[in-house]
C-alpha cells in the first residue's frame, strides 16, 4: 500500500500540482515581483491559477487569469509629490494608507469570480504578505497548504506569519531609515514603532479581515492563527545588500527574483548608449509617483544640475519640458533592467523602490538614491551603509548644488564603483537563481504536502512566553526573594550576637 501510494504522489507531481495565487495588490512593482514565479511554474507544468489586476497580452499554456482590475479606481494608478508630502513623510503615519490598501484588498475579496474558488480543488495556494490576510480563510476554505510571498523585505508586522524573530537591538524595521550599529534612541524607536506596527495589525487589520471573510464564508477559526499555518515565506531581499537578520527555516530570501536575464535594446537607444562615452545616468522615481508633479522649484533644481554634467541622462519623464538641457533624454518608459546591462550605464538616481535596488545590484551599478515611502528609506539605507551611493533627502537636499556635488563624489570616487561591483558579486554568487530556488520550495512544499514541519513551535506560543517575560519575572522575583532571605538571615544573626554579648557575664577583678 505505501508503494502505491508513493506512486500515485509522483505521478501527480509529474503530471503538475494544482497552484492558486492570488495576488492582489494594485501595485504594479509587486506584481513584477511574483510574475516570474508564477509563469515560471505554469511552464514546468504545473496547473496555475492566478487573481491579479495585470493580465497578459500573449496567453500561456497552463495559466488562467482572474483579473480584478474593475475593482481599483483609475486614480490608485499613481500618487502625486504633494501626497508624498502630506501623508508619507513620516513611518508611522504610513499605517493609515497601509490600513486603506487592506480596505481595497478586502474589497476584491468580495467578488464573485473570487469566492467561487472556494469550491474548486486546489493543492496549493500562494498569496502576498502585504495586506492580504484574509485570503488565508480562503485557503482555509480550499483547505490547502499556503505560501506567502513578499515584495520586499519582511515588514515589522509581517514576522508574524513564519513567527521569525524580532530583534529591534540591531534589525531595522522596513519603514525605517536606520541600520546596525544603533544608537540608544535608534533602539528606542525602532522597539516602539515595532509595537505601534504589531498592535496595529493584530488589533485593526485582523479583525476588519475576520469580519469580512465570515461574511461570504461562514464561521472561521482566528485569521490570525490561519496566517500562522503558512507552510513558507519568500522575501524578495538578499543579506548581500540588507544587513543579517536570524530566519526560520521557513523564510527563504529570492532577492532578485525580479532580475530577469535582459533583452536587446531599442536600436535607437543602444545607439545613444554607444554614442554616450562619458557614461550615461538613468533618473527615475519608480512607476507610482507621477514625475511631471514634481514642484517647479525641484524639477528646476535637477534641469541645471543635470545641464552642468558631461554625461548623457536619460529621464522617466510624463509630458514635455522646455528647458531640456541637450544631454536630457525624456521618456515616459525606458526598459530599466535591459539598460542596466549595458557597460556605458555609470549611475541610477532613484527613489530606492527593492526592484530597482535589485536590478542596479545585480550590474553593480552605484545608486543615489532619494526615498519618499514605504520600504524605501530601509532600501537606502542599506545601499548607503554598503558605500555604494548616497542619500539625498527629498524635503530638504534637492538643490542645484547639493544635486550636482553629489553626482560628481559619486562619480568621481571610485570606492562607490568598487563596492557596487563587491556588492554585486556577493548578490549574484548562489548555488541557484533566485528564481529556481523558489520554483524548488513551491515543488518541496507540494512534494510534502504542506511541508509542515518546518514551521516555527512559536506560532502557538503568546507574548510573553515567547520572549521568555515570564521566566525573566520568575527570575527576578527568585533573586529578590534571595537577597530578601539573605537581608534577614544577616539581620537576625546580627541580633542574635549582640543578644550573646550583652548576656555573657562579667569578670570579677582581683584588687591588687
Amino acid at each position: 500500500m505505501k508503494v502505491i501510494a508513493l506512486l500515485c504522489c509522483l505521478l501527480r507531481l509529474a503530471s503538475g500540482g494544482r497552484i492558486l495565487a492570488i495576488l492582489p495588490h494594485f501595485g504594479l512593482t509587486h506584481w513584477i515581483s511574483f510574475r516570474p514565479l508564477v509563469e515560471e511554474l505554469a511552464v514546468r507544468g504545473h496547473d496555475v491559477t492566478v487573481v491579479t489586476p495585470f493580465t497578459r497580452d500573449v496567453p500561456l499554456k497552463n495559466y488562467r487569469e482572474i483579473s480584478i482590475a474593475s475593482s481599483y479606481p483609475k486614480t490608485m494608478e499613481y500618487v502625486t509629490f504633494e501626497d508624498m508630502e502630506n501623508i508619507y513623510r513620516y513611518s508611522v503615519l504610513e499605517l493609515y494608507p497601509l490600513y486603506y490598501m487592506a480596505q481595497m484588498t478586502e474589497s476584491t475579496f468580495e467578488r464573485e469570480d473570487v469566492l467561487a474558488l472556494a469550491n474548486e480543488k486546489f493543492d496549493l495556494v500562494i498569496t502576498e504578505l502585504f495586506n492580504t490576510e484574509i485570503y488565508h480563510a480562503l485557503a482555509y476554505k480550499i483547505k490547502a497548504p499556503v505560501i506567502s510571498i513578499c515584495s520586499h523585505q519582511i515588514t515589522g508586522w509581517g514576522t508574524f506569519v513564519p513567527s521569525t524573530p524580532d530583534v529591534p537591538s540591531y534589525v531595522a524595521h522596513s519603514l525605517a531609515y536606520r541600520s546596525a550599529p544603533f544608537s540608544f534612541l535608534d533602539r528606542l524607536l525602532n522597539v516602539c514603532e515595532l509595537i505601534v506596527a504589531k498592535a496595529v495589525y493584530l488589533y485593526v487589520f485582523m479583525p476588519s479581515s475576520q469580519k469580512t471573510a465570515e461574511k461570504h464564508l461562514g464561521k472561521l477559526p482566528d485569521v490570525s492563527e490561519l496566517c500562522q499555518n503558512t507552510s513558507l515565506v519568500f522575501l524578495n531581499a538578499h543579506f548581500s545588500i540588507n544587513n543579517p537578520r536570524p530566519h526560520n527555516p521557513n523564510v527563504i530570501e529570492v532577492g532578485g527574483i525580479n532580475v530577469v536575464p535582459p533583452k536587446p535594446l531599442p536600436t535607437d537607444l543602444q545607439q545613444l548608449l554607444e554614442q554616450s562615452k562619458d557614461g550615461v545616468i538613468y533618473f527615475s522615481m519608480g512607476t507610482v509617483l507621477k514625475a511631471s508633479t514634481l514642484s517647479k522649484t525641484k524639477r528646476e533644481a535637477f534641469v541645471k544640475a543635470f545641464a552642468a554634467l558631461k554625461q548623457t541622462v536619460l529621464w522617466k519623464w510624463d509630458g514635455n519640458m522646455k528647458d531640456k538641457p541637450p544631454n536630457v533624454h525624456l521618456s515616459t518608459w525606458y526598459p530599466q533592467r535591459d539598460l542596466f546591462a549595458h557597460k556605458n550605464v555609470v549611475l541610477f538616481i532613484s527613489h530606492c523602490g527593492n526592484l530597482g535596488v535589485n536590478e542596479a545590484v545585480h550590474e553593480g551599478i552605484p545608486i543615489i538614491c532619494i526615498p519618499m515611502f514605504g520600504d524605501q528609506p530601509y532600501n537606502s539605507k542599506s545601499v548607503e551603509s554598503q558605500g555604494m551611493g548616497e542619500v539625498l533627502d527629498f524635503y530638504s537636499d534637492i538643490t542645484y548644488e547639493k544635486i550636482k556635488s553629489t553626482i560628481n563624489r559619486v562619480l568621481t570616487n571610485p570606492s562607490y564603483k568598487r563596492n557596487a561591483r563587491r556588492v554585486s558579486k556577493a548578490y549574484r554568487d548562489r548555488p541557484m537563481s533566485p528564481l529556481h530556488t523558489a520554483v524548488y520550495w513551491v515543488e518541496y512544499v507540494l512534494r510534502h504536502e504542506g511541508a509542515y514541519h518546518l514551521r516555527s513551535a512559536a506560532r502557538h506560543m503568546p507574548w510573553y512566553a515567547y520572549h521568555n517575560y515570564d521566566v525573566m519575572v520568575f527570575l527576578h522575583v527568585a533573586l529578590a526573594a534571595i537577597v530578601y532571605l539573605l537581608y534577614k538571615v544577616v539581620v537576625l544573626f546580627v541580633k542574635c550576637l549582640n543578644l550573646c554579648c550583652k548576656s555573657k557575664p562579667k569578670s570579677k577583678v582581683k584588687k591588687s
